[in-house]
Formats: structure tokens, C-alpha cells, sequence
């Protein structure tokens, strides 16, 4: 995160599948808060969760750089996409998203299209595989 916050190089990070889960996600925000050269971050398959998902969406508050993430293969539920759906209504750099395989249900598939409501930069969005409903039994 220190470093982060420094660092006016870096362009892109890509740092899947290293188990940073909620802890790592709490130091990796604060240090994306302040900065201003990273554009693309893949954080997917970290065992990221609710609580993860909150860390990002103040950081992305804050952050004026980003444009893209990918947040998919993390244990993401309708809580996590609530904290997302409220990022989505104030940040105007992140232009693509990625979400593919979190067992979203529909509550926060509801909280994500709220804050696309209010969004005017998101161009790209990547739900594939995530929406997890399950269907009524018919008698």
C-alpha cells in the first residue's frame, strides 16, 4: 500500500490469484487512494469478500486514475455489490469492470444497476457467470 501511494510510474498491476483477501485489500486501497498513475487493476481469485469489496469502493472514492478492474473469482455476494453499486454512482474514471464468477444473486445485481444508473463512464461491463438464482420448484 506505501508503496502504491508513491509510485507515479506504474501503469498497470496485476496481482490474481495471491490470497490477498480483506486485509491485503484494506493496505492495497489505502495505498490506491492517493495514487495517480495506475489505470488497470486485476485483483481477481484473491478469496476477496464482502468486507473486501468495501475497502475498493472507498478507495475508488477517492482514486481519479484507475479505469479498469477486474474484481472477478472472489467471493463477492450482494453486500459487496452494494458497496460497488455506491461507487459507481460518484467515480467517473473507471471505464471497464469485470465481475465474471461470484455467486451474485439478484439483491446485488439490483445494487450494481442502481449505481449504473447514476454512472456516465462505465463502457464496459463483464457479469458473465456471476448472476446465481435459484429457480422456484414447479408443482
Amino acid at each position: 500500500g506505501e508503496t502504491l501511494k508513491c509510485n507515479t510510474s506504474l501503469t498497470s498491476l496485476q496481482i490474481s490469484e495471491n490470497r490477498i483477501k480483506q486485509e491485503g485489500m484494506r493496505w492495497l486501497g489505502e495505498g490506491l487512494k492517493y495514487n495517480t498513475s495506475l489505470t488497470s487493476l486485476d485483483i481477481s481469485d484473491n478469496q476477496i469478500r464482502d468486507e473486501g469489496m468495501k475497502w475498493m469502493g472507498e478507495t475508488l472514492k477517492y482514486n481519479t486514475s484507475l479505469t479498469s478492474l477486474d474484481i472477478s473469482d472472489n467471493q463477492i455476494r450482494d453486500e459487496g455489490m452494494k458497496w460497488m453499486g455506491e461507487t459507481l454512482k460518484c467515480n467517473t474514471s473507471l471505464t471497464s469492470l469485470q465481475i465474471r464468477y461470484t455467486g451474485i444473486k439478484k439483491e446485488g445485481m439490483g445494487w450494481l444497476g442502481e449505481g449504473l444508473k447514476y454512472n456516465t463512464s462505465l463502457t464496459s461491463l463483464d457479469i458473465s457467470n456471476t448472476l446465481r438464482i435459484k429457480s422456484e420448484k414447479k408443482e
